[in-house]
Parts: structure tokens; sequence; C-alpha cells
């Protein structure tokens, strides 16, 4: 089999990117690993075969210059591992086509979509999806007639990692909250606080860029250890049915990787409707018995390579379905495996 070069963006410490070339290294394919992030201080560096700095995806020739480097190097495919850089490429996809290098992207109106919450949460409505209660947050005066505390604030267009995202338990937390949100970012969603942390779950959805399901798994999240909460405050609210701490969980997740059919099908059901092509990412925790969403990262995960270590190998599936023609994947998943995180330290680079 030819070698599979392979150009995987944004892979920082601790990225989508750098996740995405942990599970290139599981892999049997024998890809070449090329690594690209805006620093030279990139600890993706030491996953690669290798490695390229390139500009911010804000660098109004950031596409232009990505799409060099893939011809330089003979890109057979491109994973993109950050959501800024998805909105940076997106509109130039064709040129990627052109050029015969495999990038698995979302639709641009499945992108757009994804990354406004209050405009996703209302479409799930519509296409017959519950969520909880939100409401999109443009001045003070939209913070009327609110449920019962507590609420969650977020930013209403920006997905992942748990940036500028506030527990508010009492009015003074939403006066104090609300102000700096709206001058912070203009707008942002509050939304009901749901379920406890022993509820909560991330859930990979694979298609093909046929729309095919290829499956689905789900990692049941340990909140326990702390570089997995972003926030955590004491309930203060009397809704003792929450549990005694509010969390709000971080990027770095861990915990039981399995089929858990209670989210898998939900999540599966709503990225079909959606349109969904390629890896969809669904935050979310099972409350009540049903599947409360939060949000949608249209993207590859930060556990796609703790999927793969459990057998789940999202990005050689793609590959294997798109570049190598094999309809046969392994996609029954029969098992269940505890998988945890640790710090890790590596050398980037020497000075004599």
């Amino acid at each position: 089999m030819n070698t599979i070069r392979t150009v995987v963006t944004a892979t920082g410490c601790a990225s989508v990117g750098e996740q995405i070339l942990k599970a290139l290294r599981l892999s049997p394919l024998p890809f070449h690993r090329i690594a690209c992030d805006c620093t030279p201080d990139s600890t993706g560096s030491t996953l690669a075969d290798d490695f390229l700095v390139l500009p911010r995806a804000a660098h109004p020739h950031y596409a232009e210059q990505l799409l060099s480097a893939c011809r330089k190097h003979h890109a057979d495919v491109l994973f993109i591992g950050s959501e800024a850089e998805l909105l940076a490429v997106s509109p130039h996809r064709a040129e990627f086509e052109r050029e015969n290098i495999f990038m698995p992207l979302q639709p641009e109106e499945v992108l757009q979509l994804c990354l406004d919450k209050a405009k996703l949460y209302e479409s799930l409505n519509s296409l017959g999806f519950s969520t909880p209660w939100y409401r999109r947050i443009q001045t003070p005066e939209d913070l009327f007639d609110i449920p019962a505390f507590p609420l969650v604030f977020k930013p209403s267009k920006q997905s992942g990692g748990s940036t500028d995202v506030f527990i508010v338990r009492h009015d003074d937390e939403l006066r104090f909250y609300s102000s700096y949100l709206l001058e912070r970012h203009g707008e942002f969603v509050a939304q009901e606080y749901v379920g406890t942390p022993e509820d909560e779950f991330t859930v990979g959805v694979l298609q093909d860029m046929s729309g095919d399901i290829i499956g689905s798994i789900a990692l049941h999240r340990d909140l326990n250890v702390s570089f997995s909460r972003r926030l955590k405050t004491a309930n203060t609210t009397g809704r003792t049915e929450l549990g005694p701490q509010l969390v709000i969980s971080s990027g770095i997740s861990q915990g039981l990787l399995g089929g858990f059919p209670q989210v898998c099908g939900p999540s599966t059901a709503i990225a079909t409707a959606l349109g969904g092509r390629g890896p969809m990412n669904i935050q979310c925790r099972f409350a009540e018995g049903k599947l409360c969403l939060f949000e949608i990262n249209p993207r590859f995960s930060g556990t796609t390579s703790l999927r793969a270590l459990g057998g789940w190998n999202e990005p050689e599936m793609l590959v294997r379905r798109h570049l190598l023609g094999e309809r046969e994947l392994p996609v029954h998943y029969s098992r269940t495996v505890r998988i945890g995180r640790r710090l890790e330290e590596v050398i980037i680079s020497e000075k004599q």
C-alpha cells in the first residue's frame, strides 16, 4: 500500500489537531503525518514526520498558504484541527478538491448552524428534538421571565473549550455575568442547567461524505478529576436533584467509552436530520430519561485519540471509506473501556 500523505492543522498542546495525530499514530495504515501550527513550539511536532508553521486562521491568505503547503507535500488528506480554520477553509473547499485532496468537512450550512447555538437549538426544536430551555440574550431586557436557577450563560457564536461559560445561581450573578458577556461578545445564550455531573456524555457520530452513517460512540465522562472541569461551584439554589455541586466540563475528557444506546441513538438521529457529513461531536447529559443537548461541535473531537485507543479510529475509517474504497468498516463496537488521561512532557526543540 502506498504511503498516505496526511496534513493535520492546529496541532498544539491538547488541541483537536494533536488528538487527530495521535489517532493516526494508532492506525496500521501507512500514514506520513505532516503537522501544522501557528507556532514553532507546537507539541504536535513530536507526533509527526514533518512540521510546518502556518499563519493564524485569521490571516487573509491562510487558506491559500495551507493549500500551497498541501501541494508542496503532495497531500492526499487534510484534517482541520480547529474551528477557526474550518471557517477559514470552508469557502475554499472546491480548490482543495480540485487538487484531489480529501478533506472531511461538514457542509457550510451545517458549520454555520452548529456555531450559532441559538439558531441550532431553534432548528433542532423545529425538527422535533427537544432541548433545555434557552434564550438568545442581546440586551439586559431579554433576561425577563427566566426559569428557576441555576442557568448557564455562554457565548452564542463560539463552540468548544467552554471559554466564557458561567454558572448562574442567583440575581447578583445574573447581573454580573450578563453585563460581562454583553460587553465582551455583544450577545450570549442563557440555557437551563440540567442533570448532574454524573449524567454527562460526549458522543461522536461519524458519517461518510454522502451522509451515510458509519457509526457512533460515546464517552460517559468522569468529571471527578480537576482538569476535566472548567467550573465547579456549590449548588446553593435549593435544587437538590442537581446534586451538591454544579459543574461545567472542560475540553479534557476521560471516562467510560462504549456504545451507550441511550445517547448514541438520539445523537445519530440528530446528525442525520441536520444533514451532517463527516465527523460530528455532540455534548450532552442524559437526564430524566432523555438526551439533553448542550452544543454540537461540527468537527473531530478532543476525544478523537481516546476513541482510537479504544478501537474506534474515526480519521482512519474516513480514509478507508473514501481513499481506499472500503465499504466494510469496523462499526460494531461491542466493549466498554475506561480511559484516563495524564500529562506528558516532551522536548520540542534543542538549542546548542
